[in-house]
C-alpha cells in the first residue's frame, strides 16, 4: 500500500499542533474543534457524542461498518522535551492553589493524527473499498470516562452496528515495530481515595487525639500484604499507594488523613478477593485504633481489554507483511488499563487493540533508557509513526471494508470467536 506523501505532511503540521495545544480529560473543547477544521470539506457525517467527543463517519456506499477509536486528551504534566513544538498548555493544579503544566505524554495526539491520516487515506481512495468508516475520537481515556460517556450519549445510534472496532496505541518501542496481543490485554483496574478520620490536637498531648497518619500508616503497611498473602502467586495483581496527605503544621496533629490507592487484576475472583481484604484491612485498623471505619471515594474504574483472538492474528500475519515478520511480536498481557473493552462490549462486537512503536533513533536506543509512557520526556517520532501507524490502521480497517481491495480469505464481518 503507498501513502500519499502530501497527506502525511499535513498530518505531521496537525500532530505538531495538537502536542502543543494538548488539553485535560473533559477539557477537550478546542481540540475537538481543531478536528473538525481537519476534516472539514470532505462530505463526512460529523456529530458531538458527549460533551466533548466527537464521531466522524466515512459512508461510501453499502457494505460493514468498520469502527476506530482514536483518544483526545493530556495529562497533567510539565512538558521537558525540549522540542520546539512542545506544549504551551497550563492547568490549575488539582488541590491547590498554582498550575501545573498539560501535556500529551501517552501518545493521544498521534492517535489523533493517525485516525486523521485514515480518513483521509480512505476517502482519497474510495474506489478501492465499500462500506462506512466510523472514527471515534474518545476525550477522558486517563480518568476512564470518556468511552462510558459517549456509550451513554448513544454513541452507536451515531456510528451504526459495527462489524468490529480497532485502535491502537503509541508504545516507547522503536518505529516500525507491533506489539499484539490475542485475548486477554490489558488488566482491569479500580482506583479509590481513602478518607481516615481521627481526632485532632495539639502534638504535646497526643494521649488526647486520634492520629489519622499513624493509622493511615498502619493501614498503608498491612495492605502491602493483601496481594503477597491472599492472592496466590500465578495469579496476577496489584495494589499501590500512591500518595497520603494530612495536616498542615508540624505540631498539629490532623482531623484526618487521605491517601490514594490503585488496583489491577485480570480475573474478576481476584478482585473480589482484593477488594474484601482492602475493607477488612481499613476497617480492623480503625477498630484497633478506636476510630471511625474509612471511607472509600471511587476515583475511576478501567475495564478488563479483552482482544478477538482469531482477529488479532488474522491482523498480525497482515502487519508482518508491512512492517516485516521480525518487527510484529506476540506480547504479554499488561498490567496497564484502558477504558476502549467499553466500546466492543458495549456494541457487542470483537475488537483488535494493538501497541504501535512511536520512537525513533534519537530516542535513545536502549529499551531501558527510552522515555515510557506518562513520562515529561516522552516524544514519539511523528513521521515515522504516522505513517506506521496509518498503514496499519488502513489495512486493518479496509481487510473488513468490501471492495476489490478487501480480504476475501475469511468468513466476512464476523468475529472468529462466534460473538
Amino acid at each position: 500500500m503507498i501513502l500519499d506523501e502530501a497527506i502525511l505532511a499535513a498530518t505531521v503540521d496537525d500532530y505538531r499542533h495538537l502536542h502543543r495545544h494538548p488539553e485535560l480529560s473533559g477539557q477537550e473543547f478546542s481540540t475537538r474543534e481543531y478536528l473538525r477544521e481537519c476534516l472539514a470539506g470532505m462530505g463526512l457525517e460529523i456529530d458531538d457524542c458527549s460533551p466533548t467527543g466527537l464521531v466522524v463517519r466515512l459512508v461510501n456506499g453499502p457494505g460493514p461498518i468498520v469502527a476506530y477509536r482514536a483518544d483526545m486528551d493530556g495529562l497533567p504534566l510539565t512538558e521537558l522535551t525540549g522540542l520546539e513544538y512542545a506544549s504551551v498548555a497550563e492547568s490549575k493544579e488539582a488541590g491547590g492553589t498554582g498550575t501545573v503544566g498539560v501535556m500529551h505524554a501517552c501518545g493521544h495526539d498521534l492517535h489523533m493524527s493517525i485516525a486523521i491520516a485514515l480518513i483521509r487515506h480512505l476517502d482519497l481512495n474510495r474506489e478501492s473499498w465499500s462500506g462506512t468508516l466510523a472514527v471515534i475520537f474518545q476525550p477522558a481515556e486517563e480518568t476512564a470516562a470518556g468511552a462510558r460517556s459517549m456509550i451513554e450519549d448513544d454513541v452507536w445510534a451515531k456510528v451504526g452496528q459495527p462489524s468490529i472496532i480497532f485502535a491502537q496505541h503509541a508504545w516507547p518501542a522503536p518505529v516500525g515495530t507491533v506489539e499484539v496481543v490475542p485475548g486477554d490485554f490489558m488488566a482491569m483496574a479500580d482506583s479509590f481515595e481513602v478518607s481516615v478520620a481521627g481526632r485532632g490536637g495539639h502534638s504535646s498531648q497526643p494521649e488526647t487525639t486520634i492520629d489519622p497518619v499513624v493509622l493511615a500508616a498502619h493501614m498503608i503497611v498491612r495492605l502491602q500484604t493483601v496481594v503477597s498473602r491472599r492472592i496466590a502467586p500465578l495469579d496476577a495483581a496489584v495494589l499501590t499507594v500512591a500518595y497520603i496527605r494530612a495536616g498542615a503544621k508540624e505540631n498539629v496533629i490532623a482531623d484526618s488523613a487521605i491517601f490514594g490507592l490503585n488496583l489491577r487484576y485480570f480475573d474478576h475472583q481476584v478482585r473480589k478477593v482484593v477488594l474484601d481484604a482492602i475493607n477488612q484491612v481499613l476497617e480492623g485498623e480503625a477498630l484497633a485504633s478506636g476510630a471511625p471505619a474509612p471511607s472509600m471515594r471511587v476515583l475511576n474504574s478501567f475495564p478488563l481489554l479483552r482482544n478477538d483472538i482469531g482477529e488479532t492474528e488474522r491482523l498480525a500475519e497482515m502487519f508482518e507483511g508491512i512492517v516485516g515478520a521480525g518487527n510484529v511480536t506476540r506480547g504479554t498481557q499488561k498490567l496497564g488499563s484502558e477504558d476502549f473493552g467499553h466500546f466492543g462490549e458495549s456494541a457487542s462486537a470483537p475488537q483488535v487493540y494493538w501497541l504501535l512503536g512511536a520512537q525513533g533513533e534519537s530516542s535513545q536506543s536502549q529499551a531501558t533508557e527510552r522515555p515510557g509512557l506518562h513520562s515529561p520526556h516522552f516524544a514519539p517520532e511523528p513521521i515515522g509513526a504516522i505513517r506506521a501507524g496509518t498503514l496499519l490502521a488502513t489495512t486493518a480497517c479496509l481487510s473488513y471494508l468490501d471492495g476489490p481491495k478487501a480480504n476475501q480469505d475469511r468468513t466476512p464481518h464476523a468475529s472468529s470467536e462466534g460473538k
